[in-house]
């Protein structure tokens, strides 16, 4: 590898094992599993739900990144689905993943919805044959599954955003 190159690599938002799941600074993806799976109901979510993201397992820009770095690539790059999913499909797939017919959403008005859409242009990463394999389906019940078997010591570990 040519680490004396500059590579930049722009991510969407990011989620997987070992994601941040404090309450107080974790993002969206981290945040609504910990909220279903810690027993929440009705689960709060912020806005109306209609926001569109652009969300990326994390074993996929992993995989983007060392691509990156053996092919050289020069110029920034965009790393994401390029697909958008809105909050209230992605709260809505959590909870069909955890298959509990019970849980209700409620949408908090008075809380920010952030942006109406950011979804990244992939095509330069899709040019250079860079895109994701993991669905957001399979990654949130991989991220689930982690997060259910980890949810005990996630607090002992060290935490970047305090």
């Amino acid at each position: 590898y040519n680490f004396k190159s500059i590579h930049i690599v722009r991510p969407a938002n990011i989620y997987g094992p070992f994601a941040n799941f404090n309450p107080e600074s974790s993002m969206v993806v981290s945040s609504l599993i910990k909220r279903v799976e810690d027993g929440e109901n009705p689960i709060k979510v912020w806005g109306d739900g209609s926001s569109i993201r652009d969300f990326i397992y994390s074993s996929d820009v992993a995989d983007a990144m060392i691509a990156v770095m053996e092919k050289n690539i020069q110029n920034p790059i965009n790393i994401g689905s390029g697909v958008g999913v809105s909050i209230k499909e992605l709260i809505e797939t959590i909870i069909s993943i955890k298959n509990d017919n019970s849980l209700t959403i409620d949408y908090d008005l008075s809380k920010p919805k952030g942006d109406l859409i950011r979804i990244l242009d992939t095509s330069y990463a899709q040019k250079n044959n860079i895109k994701p394999s993991v669905s957001l389906r399979e990654g949130l019940s991989k991220t689930i599954d982690w997060y259910k078997n980890n949810k005990d010591s996630i607090e002992k570990r060290f935490n970047h955003f305090k």
